[in-house]
């Protein structure tokens, strides 16, 4: 991690930051409106288009905020599925989709997430667990672009 507590990055030769595939905590986003994906079909890179709102994270961040936050198992336009307890969670009490600080998302935080974090909890997710989530995210996260593009909030970047 660095001085503010980010993962690293891999970079690309134009020193552009590829999101961290770990499966560690989720890092702060950078308020940029250019994003590159690792996705099924290899890296793609999308420029969030939409309005800014209340100098805050766009869609595309909150996307990507998701798509590596471990204590998610899914994610979808208005909900968050918990991996810890499989409860499907309700983001609506903001306005805008994919977001992950409002509704009953915001407050939860079951036994199982608690557990977790213990350091010297016996029961945290195998390997296999954690990488199924991590597909899970990542399915939810090629769904959410392909909707954001469609709803034109995003726009791919071509070369």
């Amino acid at each position: 991690m660095d001085q503010q507590g980010r993962l690293p990055a891999v970079m690309l030769p134009r020193g552009l930051p590829v999101p961290s595939s770990s499966l560690s905590a989720p890092r702060p986003s950078t308020n940029h409106r250019v994003h590159l994906f690792r996705t099924s079909v290899g890296l793609v890179q999308y420029i969030y288009v939409g309005d800014s709102i209340n100098n805050g994270r766009n869609v595309l961040q909150r996307v990507e905020d998701m798509s590596v936050d471990t204590r998610i198992q899914s994610f979808g336009p208005y909900n968050i599925v918990c991996a810890g307890c499989n409860k499907s969670l309700d983001t609506r009490s903001r306005p805008g989709i994919y977001q992950d600080k409002a509704g009953s998302w915001a407050s939860h935080y079951c036994s199982v997430l608690r557990e977790w974090e213990d350091p010297s909890s016996p029961h945290k997710p195998t390997p296999e667990m954690a990488a199924g989530f991590a597909r899970l995210r990542a399915e939810s996260r090629d769904e959410a672009l392909a909707d954001l593009v469609e709803q034109k909030q995003i726009e791919r970047v071509y070369y």
